[in-house]
């Protein structure tokens, strides 16, 4: 689990008495890549905090006084739960397309996930990704076709049954193992086209990937 801290704002006033210190925030979730949270789309994703005063020493927060919220609501999704947030990514590549425009004109929607806690607050930046989860189908040159079952946790992304492994950056989607290396741009959400190397016979060629 990877720790990625925040800077406190000013504090504000709480009911009944005045609390002057301020607070800063360690997020925790499973999938923090480079002080970012990549979600992919339509996935829950838990996201926790830790919380320290200006002494640097842990504070043991009620539930009830933390909130959380997004910056876009149209791009995130945010509940929380005992403290914690759940967030589940509402848009990614394709929904930012222009009507009519080319597939590589999308972006990865972005917002910032903000916690709130005795007037003091800090954010990460949530980025919404393509969803590769599933079973697909990929049709490798002339070989046969293989149906394979992909996990996904964030960007990266493994077919366990053989070892796979890759990742979703934008809408380029990488995968490798025994012997193959497969580049591919997601043209829809449920087709992925591109090209690989079959290192074990030195040779190169098309491959397409199609959802199941």
């Amino acid at each position: 689990m990877r720790w990625f801290f925040v800077l406190f704002c000013l504090p504000a006033c709480l009911p009944g008495h005045q609390d002057t210190r301020s607070y800063t925030f360690a997020f925790m979730s499973h999938d923090l890549d480079g002080g970012a949270l990549p979600v992919p789309r339509n996935e829950v994703v838990s996201v926790e905090v830790t919380v320290r005063d200006t002494d640097n020493n842990f504070v043991l927060i009620d539930p009830l006084e933390i909130s959380w919220s997004a910056g876009d609501k149209t791009t995130l999704d945010v509940n929380s739960f005992d403290g914690h947030a759940w967030i589940k990514g509402r848009q990614d590549w394709f929904d930012t397309i222009p009507d009519g425009g080319d597939v590589d004109a999308g972006h990865e929607p972005a917002t910032d996930l903000t916690v709130r806690y005795h007037g003091s607050s800090g954010s990460i930046q949530v980025n919404v990704i393509i969803n590769a989860q599933g079973r697909w189908r990929l049709h490798v040159d002339n070989d046969a076709s293989q149906d394979v079952s992909l996990s996904q946790s964030g960007r990266s992304v493994r077919y366990d049954l053989y070892g796979f492994s890759g990742e979703i950056n934008d809408n380029i989607f990488t995968f490798s193992g025994m012997g193959y290396d497969l580049t591919g741009v997601f043209v829809s959400r449920d087709r992925i086209e591109g090209t690989y190397i079959n290192h074990n016979k030195n040779t190169t060629g098309p491959w397409i990937g199609e959802r199941l």
